[in-house]
């Protein structure tokens, strides 16, 4: 007992005691309504952390939009689940520019965020707040200090989402990784979305070597690594060609109706080496469709990733988008 990850076992190696570390799963809900997120959850196994789509800032003075539910909090907490609510800036950088420029409305926020999160009885809360302006760096930094130094006022714990990014331009976004790995109890890193909606080329959503790469970024900013949780996609982007190659659109696949969409269109399957994933192309109409592959194996994949780096979980983005299926992996890897 007096040595972390050690074990009693018997000659036979079958196992007596031991204290493991065990690897933290997280799940985000989206916006859902109550039975929405215990459908979501009660088809899981092994899920550690639950972090419903629960608070908005809502106006630039602060304004706290409030959709929590009480009772959704309490039986997720009954069902053996941590539950860190989600706190969001609509995504925009006008308005959270405005925000961040006026103390009183980041007191007004954090007061009435930290208050409510306490009513809940909830033990921490995980912040997203995306789409930021670089030049508000400083100022984010110092409203996440001061959000943060509230919340663990009231023995709450403050977990953030960053995106993946880039070392190299880093310096350049709002995000200063190196202060806020200093402030915060969690860094979640959306290790999601190398290809996105708006990329004029086809691209995994998550590339495994990417996603290695993200890790060992978030890592050389001097986070902890009993801080940092990797985020894994639970769905893939399905891009559309025309007959000469040129990019026509793409659409979202989740990672529940890729199942189908294989028995569907049989497309052929060969191995990428570059994202280290199985890339999926069909034909139909006079368009080619092309989509790299998640599915158990590369689940597994990024739980093996959180693993070798000693990392303290993983995050998915999001419950509702898997097949129940997955989660007996999940359980088994932990």
């Amino acid at each position: 007992m007096q040595y972390s990850n050690s074990s009693i076992q018997t000659l036979d190696h079958t196992m007596i005691w031991d204290n493991f570390k065990k690897l933290q799963i997280w799940g985000w809900n989206g916006v859902s309504e109550a039975d929405a997120i215990k459908n979501q959850v009660s088809g899981t196994l092994g899920l550690d952390v639950d972090s419903p789509s629960y608070f908005l800032l809502e106006d630039s003075t602060g304004k706290l939009k409030d959709s929590s539910n009480a009772d959704t909090v309490k039986w997720l907490q009954k069902q053996g689940h941590t539950v860190y609510p989600l706190v969001s800036n609509q995504f925009s950088p006008t308005l959270t520019t405005q925000f961040l420029s006026s103390a009183a409305a980041q007191d007004t926020f954090v007061q009435s965020l930290v208050k409510r999160a306490a009513e809940l009885g909830v033990p921490g809360i995980n912040v997203d707040f995306e789409s930021l302006a670089g030049s508000d760096r400083d100022k984010f930094t110092a409203f996440i200090q001061k959000l943060t130094t509230a919340a663990h006022a009231q023995s709450l714990k403050i977990s953030i989402d960053l995106p993946r990014g880039s070392v190299k331009w880093n310096h350049l976004s709002a995000f200063d990784h190196e202060k806020l790995g200093s402030i915060v109890d969690y860094i979640c890193i959306m290790a999601y979305d190398q290809y996105y909606k708006g990329s004029t080329s086809p691209g995994s959503v998550s590339g495994l070597p990417w996603s290695d790469g993200g890790i060992q970024e978030f890592l050389s900013y001097g986070i902890p690594r009993d801080k940092i949780i990797l985020g894994m996609p639970y769905y893939v982007r399905e891009w559309q060609l025309d007959a000469s190659g040129q990019l026509i659109g793409n659409r979202t696949v989740l990672l529940k109706d890729i199942p189908q969409l294989i028995a569907d269109k049989k497309p052929t399957s060969t191995w990428d080496k570059d994202f280290e994933q199985y890339k999926m192309e069909y034909k139909e109409n006079g368009s080619t469709y092309v989509f790299w592959l998640e599915d158990e194996a590369t689940i597994k994949a990024r739980l093996d990733l959180a693993k070798k780096y000693d990392l303290a979980g993983v995050a998915a983005w999001r419950l509702g988008y898997d097949q129940p299926e997955l989660w007996k992996m999940i359980l088994q890897n932990k």
